[in-house]
């Protein structure tokens, strides 16, 4: 799926579907991840999202815009993904009842 289709289904279907967590690929046909995420924040604010991609788990050797975010990098097997999960939606939450 492209950023642009990811998109299309939240002004399209976000009211009617309940979405707690983004997956998303850092290289994504017509936009990057983070792009994506940023647009689906304008329809759908403090939705967490955790972005994988073939980068490396090191954020030094990742792009200066795939750093500071949470992230999995491929491959990656079942277990790894469920905490990276776990972690992503507890840290959100956190943050969301922390003051401010």
């Amino acid at each position: 799926m492209s950023g642009t289709e990811a998109i299309a289904l939240f002004e399209n279907w976000g009211g009617l579907v309940e979405v707690h967590l983004l997956l998303v690929d850092l290289k994504m046909p017509d936009m990057n991840g983070t792009e994506a995420v940023k647009r689906i924040h304008e329809l759908r604010p403090g939705l967490p999202a955790l972005y994988f991609s073939g980068y490396s788990e090191d954020e030094t050797l990742r792009p200066v815009f795939a750093r500071g975010i949470p992230f999995l990098a491929k491959p990656f097997m079942s277990l790894q993904l469920i905490r990276k999960i776990r972690q992503t939606v507890d840290d959100r939450e956190a943050e969301s009842v922390s003051p401010k």
